[in-house]
């Protein structure tokens, strides 16, 4: 009698089948996710540097123009009067420089555009140049130097070339109830510019200046003193310049007296 195959059970049958399909497949007919494929890595990069904003500058400073070239007057063995045109703008002080054989020399500095050199050496040829310096926070800078003038002193003992001479004033007033204004005219007549003059008078008792203009003003007591403004100019040769002053009085009018310009006395028209 033939032998029965023997049976395999199911569960062994199975287990077998499911050892031979793979994961994937498996994967797919449940619905499970699949594991991620591995990221390819990042390269990290330093952001270039964002550069500063810039900084805004200042205005930049604007030089004051060159003073007129200087003119040489009252020339001796030891001194000279220098006279200049001075330049529109704030200006401070100038410097007076000569020419030496190592270059330019300052020889002094003041606010005017007037000045006497002194100390000089007779019969010596002399150059010499000006600038200007600014107010500070004017907004200018130095201005460049002037066109350069030469000239000569005399020999010991010599006489000195006299001042230029006919400097001439005038007069006008203008009077009501309690004040006055005074205008005075300066003319000069030579053939040569005079600048840095003085202009001087005396007022009474019940007299006040309250305001002038195109000149400076300084009081000691009841002498008055004027002198021309920083941005004044020499009175050139058949010029003229006209300055006022406005003051105030109380009872009757006394007009100021002892009016002069240059120890020039003037008088009224």
């Amino acid at each position: 009698m033939a032998r029965r195959p023997r049976s395999v059970p199911v569960l062994s049958l199975l287990v077998a089948v499911l050892a031979a399909v793979p994961l994937a497949v498996i994967s797919a007919g449940t619905g499970a996710a699949a594991p991620p494929a591995a990221a390819d890595p990042v390269a990290l990069t330093t952001p270039a540097p964002v550069p500063p904003s810039p900084t805004p500058s200042a205005d930049p400073l604007r030089p004051l123009p060159a003073p007129g070239r200087p003119l040489a007057t009252e020339i001796a063995s030891d001194s000279a009067m220098i006279n200049w045109t001075a330049p529109a703008g704030p200006v401070f002080r100038y410097t007076i420089e000569y020419l030496t054989a190592d270059g330019w020399r300052a020889w002094t500095a003041g606010p005017t555009n007037s000045h006497r050199m002194i100390n000089l050496t007779p019969a010596t040829a002399y150059t010499i140049r000006v600038w200007a310096a600014p107010l500070a926070g004017s907004g200018y800078s130095v201005s460049p130097p002037s066109e350069p003038a030469s000239f000569t002193t005399l020999p010991t003992g010599s006489t000195p070339t006299p001042a230029p001479t006919g400097l001439t004033c005038r007069l006008t007033f203008t009077i009501w109830s309690t004040g006055f204004v005074m205008n005075i005219t300066i003319t000069n007549p030579t053939t040569q510019p005079i600048g840095g003059w003085t202009g001087t008078f005396r007022v009474s008792g019940t007299t006040r200046i309250t305001q002038v203009w195109s000149v400076n003003l300084s009081q000691s007591g009841d002498r008055v003193t004027l002198r021309p403004g920083w941005s004044a100019p020499p009175i050139p040769p058949g010029g003229s310049i006209t300055i006022g002053v406005i003051g105030s009085y109380t009872g009757t009018f006394v007009p100021p007296t002892e009016i002069e310009v240059n120890g020039y006395r003037c008088h009224v028209v």
